[in-house]
C-alpha cells in the first residue's frame, strides 16, 4: 500500500507540476521565465494562444487546446512556449513519442529555458529514463536566470527515490531543505 501510495504521489506530482510551471510562467506570476523584454506581435500572439490553450488542457479539452497550440505555431514558429505545451499535451493524451519529440523542438527553439529542462527530466523520469533525466534537472539547475530550484531539487528528489539512487535522493533533499525546509521535511515523511 506504502509504495502504490508514493507511486500515485510521483505520478501526479510530476504531472501536476509540469502544468503547474507551464501555468506560472504563462500567467505571468513569474517574471522573466516565459517571456522576453520585448516581444514580437507574432510572438505575443502565440503567446496569447499558448494560454488559451492551457486554459483549454485545465478543462481537459485537449481537441481545442491542440488546435490552439497549433495556432500559436502558426503565428511564431521559432518560439520555445508553444513546443514545450504541445509537448505536455502530448504527455496527456499518452503519445509519449511525440512529447519528446516536442521537449527536443522546445530546446533547439530556446536552450537557455531552464522550465524546459526541467520538465523534460520529470517526462525522463516517467519513462524510467533516469540517467538522461538527471543530466536535465543539472541542466536547469545551470540555466541562466532560472530560479525555480526548489522545484527542480524536488523533482530530483523524487526521482531518485524512484530510481533507488538514495545518495541522489539525499543530496537533492539537504539542497531543498536550504531553499524550503518544509517541502523537505514532507518529501522526507513520503519517502519513509
Amino acid at each position: 500500500v506504502k509504495a502504490m501510495k508514493i507511486n500515485q504521489f510521483k505520478q501526479y506530482r510530476f504531472l501536476s507540476l509540469c502544468f503547474l510551471l507551464l501555468f506560472l510562467s504563462l500567467s505571468g506570476l513569474l517574471s522573466g521565465c516565459a517571456t522576453a523584454p520585448q516581444h514580437s506581435k507574432n510572438q505575443s500572439a502565440a503567446y496569447a494562444r499558448v494560454q488559451v490553450a492551457l486554459g483549454y488542457l485545465q478543462q481537459h479539452q485537449y481537441e481545442a487546446a491542440k488546435q490552439s497550440l497549433d495556432r500559436a505555431l502558426q503565428h511564431d514558429a521559432d518560439y520555445y512556449l508553444p513546443y514545450l505545451v504541445l509537448a505536455h499535451y502530448y504527455q496527456l493524451i499518452g503519445n509519449n513519442s511525440q512529447a519528446e519529440s516536442h521537449y527536443q523542438l522546445a530546446l533547439q527553439k530556446d536552450p537557455n529555458q531552464g522550465d524546459i529542462y526541467n520538465n523534460y527530466a520529470a517526462f525522463l523520469c516517467q519513462q524510467g529514463n533516469f540517467a538522461e533525466a538527471f543530466k536535465n534537472f543539472d541542466l536547469a539547475l545551470k540555466s541562466p536566470d532560472y530560479y525555480r530550484l526548489a522545484q527542480t531539487y524536488e523533482n530530483t528528489a523524487l526521482c531518485a527515490h524512484q530510481a533507488s539512487d538514495l545518495p541522489r535522493q539525499n543530496e537533492a533533499l539537504v539542497k531543498l531543505s536550504y531553499i524550503d525546509s518544509q517541502q523537505a521535511d514532507r518529501l522526507k515523511l513520503l519517502f519513509k
